[in-house]
């Protein structure tokens, strides 16, 4: 998607440019001035949705690494503090998108929800699991009053966690915050060898 669709349209705009040289005052013209304009948003579309389906840092660095830079784009709103143990080897690339994917979800509640100041990360790995926790120090809430509804994104997040045959559980009462707890089991394949 990225290479492919990003290159053609980048070629489409040189030859946008090769025209306007050609043909004097074009730039002035207001089909020209759109055409351009949507070619430079379908570029940017291209590049949200590619880093969307595996984000660049993850793909090149990492599950630390593009999770270390997630926390750094957030710090401006909220402190998070990011702990790790274990994870010196990568994991298969599929269970390092989902676990990056899940720890956005829960980071991205934090923020929209929660009025928290601070978070805590830990992802740490184990001899046959991964465990992860989420915390905040925000407004909690109460979680049975969640059930049948989609909101907090946790019914994409459960999703997730028994994709990868893992268990979920999440704490939190009104006025205390809330914690989650995500415990994933690893399998040879889930390693990256």
């Amino acid at each position: 998607l990225h290479d492919g669709l990003s290159s053609l349209l980048a070629a489409i705009k040189i030859q946008f440019n090769s025209i306007q040289a050609t043909v004097p005052d074009l730039h002035t013209h207001s089909k020209y001035a759109e055409a351009l304009s949507a070619l430079d948003e379908a570029s940017r579309e291209v590049r949200r949705i590619a880093h969307n389906m595996m984000p660049e840092m993850l793909a090149k660095y990492g599950l630390i690494e593009a999770l270390d830079e997630l926390i750094h784009h957030l710090q401006d709103r909220i402190d998070i503090s990011f702990s790790h143990f274990g994870m010196d080897q990568p994991l298969d690339p599929q269970v390092e998108l989902a676990l990056y994917r899940m720890i956005q979800e829960l980071l991205n509640n934090i923020l929209k929800h929660s009025q928290a100041t601070e978070a805590l990360l830990q992802l740490n790995r184990h001899a046959d699991h991964l465990s992860l926790t989420v915390e905040d120090n925000g407004q909690g809430f109460d979680p049975d009053r969640l059930h049948g509804q989609s909101g907090l994104g946790l019914a994409n997040l459960q999703s997730r966690v028994q994709l990868l045959q893992g268990n979920l559980n999440l704490e939190s009462r009104p006025g205390r915050g809330t914690s989650v707890f995500i415990d994933i089991p690893l399998s040879p394949t889930s390693l990256l060898v």
